[in-house]
């Protein structure tokens, strides 16, 4: 080998060697970034966690409408190991502490469900989504009925009782 061919190779190895030097500085410059951002220090740190809640709720209130898990059915999506993980990482959602923030509570449900691998697979199937749309709507119509109706059965129930006790006693 001669010295020139010696050099040029030598130069090949130190350009290589500059550009990952170059690569690691960016990473590193990029994740102090990160990390400000993270912080919740500065105003835009502050922003940027204020986004990220709001999106990942919406988000997570999206999955309570049937026809929006039945179109992620069918996108794949629920194939896909790293939304899986996403949605194992959004359970943080159904904790009390975070649960208060959602308006639409079905989906604290379905996001329980969706850990559920037959769940998954059973949303690409039209009719298991109107099942489900059907249950839902029932549920919103008289749920507050129902569980009012059984407040009062109850109490109803104790005041018979309390009735018949009373007639009792007489009696004797």
């Amino acid at each position: 080998m001669t010295e020139e061919n010696s050099l040029t190779v030598g130069n090949g190895n130190f350009v290589k060697a500059e550009k990952e030097r170059t690569e690691l500085v960016d990473l590193w410059e990029t994740m102090k970034r990160h990390n400000k951002l993270e912080s919740g220090l500065t105003k835009d740190s502050m922003h940027a966690k204020y986004l990220r809640f709001t999106m990942e709720k919406e988000f997570v209130e999206l999955l309570s409408n049937p026809r929006y898990l039945h179109s992620l059915a069918q996108k794949n999506l629920f194939d896909d190991q790293r939304f899986i993980r996403y949605l194992n990482y959004l359970q943080y959602w159904r904790t009390p502490k975070y649960a208060k923030c959602i308006k639409y509570v079905h989906c604290l449900k379905f996001l329980e469900l969706l850990q559920n691998e037959i769940f998954r697979k059973k949303l690409k199937e039209p009719s298991f989504i109107e099942m489900i749309h059907q249950n839902q709507y029932y549920h919103w119509c008289y749920a507050k009925t129902n569980e009012f109706q059984h407040k009062y059965q109850i109490k109803d129930d104790k005041q018979n009782q309390l009735q018949i006790d009373n007639d009792i006693q007489m009696t004797q």
